[in-house]
């Protein structure tokens, strides 16, 4: 798979690192995604993958480095050493350019799965109910939901939830999407049904980082792999390297470990 060139990355992290009081769980790291790649971001509980993204979306704050989306810095700007944190006017801007899809589904249980995918875009855009409607039933037909618009979150399975959580952010016209372990809470006899939507979502050219320990799923569908430890970017290059010829001790112990069944 290739992505056409641009020189501007839909996201460029440079030198970020990330404190929890005294615990570094980023450190410096650097990376960009292109203009409609899939980048699988992979490494062992704890390695900072998680903390990467809810950076990405500033719902966590970093103490250092830098975070652009499409050129413009989220969160903070500023030259010479100054930080300022942006108003929360502009970032709530830049944040409705990013969807993101957690591990857990958090649907609303009042409301039916249309009335799920429609409130975001009504509240938060004021998109007309009417077209926001459209929008919702035609997402929802397009991961396989088309049949379950009155149905109540509490009567889906996880897999479907889960679809449902993947078209409300959709719903918000997002330029990209952040996936967080969006399978790690499924059954394993549901996980395919997920990981089918965001493998459609590639094919149609998103934007999407996506954290998961799905390492078939990483290998078939991403453009490229991100390997991180220790809150360190270690590896990173197209899957076929990554896994076919690791570089890194540490990545070789990861895929070691993760092919023998072992919890990572």
């Amino acid at each position: 798979m290739s992505t056409k060139p641009n020189p501007t990355p839909a996201i460029a992290v440079d030198g970020v690192s990330k404190w929890f009081g005294k615990l570094k769980v980023l450190d410096e790291v650097s990376t960009a995604v292109a203009p409609g790649e899939a980048v699988v971001v992979i490494g062992p509980s704890g390695s900072g993958k998680t903390t990467l993204l809810r950076c990405i979306n500033l719902l966590e704050e970093f103490q250092e480095g830098e975070i652009r989306i499409d050129g413009e810095p989220i969160g903070y700007s500023g030259s010479g050493g100054q930080r300022i944190r942006r108003p929360e006017r502009e970032v709530a801007r830049m944040r409705a350019q990013l969807g993101m899809v957690f591990q857990s589904f958090n649907l609303f249980p009042h409301m039916n799965v249309l009335k799920n995918v429609m409130v975001a875009p009504v509240r938060i855009k004021g998109v007309p109910r009417k077209e926001a409607e459209a929008i919702a039933v035609d997402l929802l037909e397009r991961v396989g939901l088309g049949d379950k618009l009155a149905s109540m979150p509490a009567k889906l399975s996880g897999g479907q939830q889960q679809r449902v959580a993947i078209a409300r952010a959709l719903a918000m016209n997002p330029e990209l999407m952040l996936f967080d372990e969006p399978t790690s809470a499924l059954d394993p006899e549901l996980v395919g049904e997920v990981l089918g939507v965001m493998r459609q979502l590639v094919e149609e050219g998103m934007t999407m980082v996506i954290v998961t320990h799905e390492m078939q799923f990483a290998r078939e569908v991403a453009h490229r792999v991100v390997f991180m430890a220790e809150g360190k970017i270690v590896e990173q290059g197209p899957p076929d390297d990554l896994f076919g010829n690791p570089q890194s001790e540490r990545l070789q112990t990861f895929l070691k470990r993760f092919r023998e069944g072992y919890m990572i």
